[in-house]
């Protein structure tokens, strides 16, 4: 079965990325971008394996926090192989036409309790949403870590349009899991 459910929300996932003169880099290796959904009413789970972002994170400094994220979308990793490449078909991704998927934060409110909300714009195939994306921020040996998590609408990007539009196979709904973690200053 496909598990279109999780290229989506991998797309989605990738939501922090910060302002091209931020002085922080993003520690990839401690950084993730994963997804799931349901198909026939089965969770499926899946992840980007690769995917840059410019960060400029401040927990003292909210209104400072900036993030911009790129996804390399035939980085996606389903589980298998024939998932996989269906994910990638023009249905799906089209892949061959939108390779990317971008979020770039407009801007940061903080909440109680270390949790913050970030509002920008998603843009998977092609097409532009705003959003607002929960998350914390947690500093630890000099390194700022954001994670958190938002749920999309499938359809409202195109993804998994035509026979695979039916709600019945797979759920509209997929959660963005992210965890992006960041080493140096903030930007001042």
């Amino acid at each position: 079965m496909i598990h279109f459910l999780k290229v989506l929300f991998l797309t989605s996932a990738g939501f922090f990325v910060a302002t091209a003169h931020a002085q922080q880099t993003l520690a990839a290796e401690k950084s993730e971008l994963r997804f799931s959904g349901k198909q026939m009413n089965v969770a499926q789970d899946g992840k980007f394996k690769k995917f840059t972002a410019k960060l400029n994170l401040d927990a003292k400094k909210p209104d400072a926090t900036r993030a911009e994220l790129v996804i390399d979308i035939n980085s996606i990793d389903l589980g298998s192989d024939e998932a996989n490449e269906e994910v990638k078909r023009p249905s799906w991704f089209d892949v061959a036409t939108h390779p990317q998927a971008k979020f770039v934060s407009t801007s940061v409110k903080a909440g109680a309790g270390g949790k913050f909300e970030m509002r920008g714009k998603l843009t998977v195939k092609g097409i532009t949403k705003d959003v607002v994306v929960p998350f914390t921020l947690k500093e630890a040996s000099g390194i700022i870590t954001a994670e958190g998590a938002i749920e999309l609408k499938r359809l409202d990007f195109k993804v998994g349009d035509g026979v695979w539009a039916d709600l019945e196979t797979v759920a509209n709904e997929v959660k963005i899991q992210f965890k992006l973690a960041a080493t140096g200053a903030p930007a001042k």
